[in-house]
């Protein structure tokens, strides 16, 4: 069922030991009790001094999987920049921020059969580029930026959960950033080559 208190996860609040225990759980898991989900929103936000954040469910799996299978619709994420660790790592965020692109490929390639692997690469690659107007991004081609992730099509998988969201995909041996490993031999190299993107 999509709507009302169960569809409401709250994914982050301060660091105050009395609300961390909310992180990762429906309103109305926590208020299984009696207690009115309202009451308790309307209390997070003002301890929260109109901070926190909260993930709504309200898409049908059937349904986003249709529309992934539309040949232009491309696959992004509004996810935050985060980390397993440190100071990205606080709440428990959505898990897209980890695992969209190792979900299109596992899930909705390999499991699901929703469209050719060819095709889901071009979602996450060369249209996105060709949409944003990037000249010189989203294909291997030479004096093409080198941005590449080598992935094993059997094993990539999102290892993400609304529970425990900040987990890293498996599958994804290498990650080239401008020409340069970030991730090599499935950890992080230190480097950081990254630089902001002009169309």
């Amino acid at each position: 069922k999509i709507g009302g208190w169960q569809s409401v996860m709250i994914s982050g609040v301060s660091k105050n030991p009395e609300r961390e225990k909310f992180e990762g759980k429906q309103f109305q898991e926590l208020t299984a009790d009696g207690g009115d989900p309202f009451e308790l929103l309307v209390n997070l936000v003002v301890q929260e001094d109109g901070g926190g954040s909260m993930v709504g469910f309200a898409m049908s799996e059937e349904n986003t999987a249709k529309v992934l299978a539309y040949p232009h619709c491309m696959t992004a994420s509004d996810g935050s920049a985060l980390a397993e660790s440190g100071v990205l790592s606080s709440g428990s965020p959505h898990p897209r921020a980890f695992g969209t692109f190792p979900r299109l490929l596992g899930k909705y390639v390999r499991e699901e059969q929703r469209m050719p692997l060819e095709d889901a690469i071009r979602k996450i690659t060369s249209l996105p580029a060709e949409m944003l107007r990037l000249t010189d991004r989203g294909l291997l081609k030479e004096n093409y930026h080198a941005d590449i992730t080598i992935f094993d099509p059997a094993t990539v998988t999102d290892n993400a959960t609304f529970q425990h969201s900040q987990q890293y995909p498996s599958g994804i041996p290498f990650v080239l950033v401008n020409g340069v490993p970030v991730i090599d031999g499935d950890k992080f190299s230190g480097a950081l080559p990254g630089k902001v993107v002009r169309s």
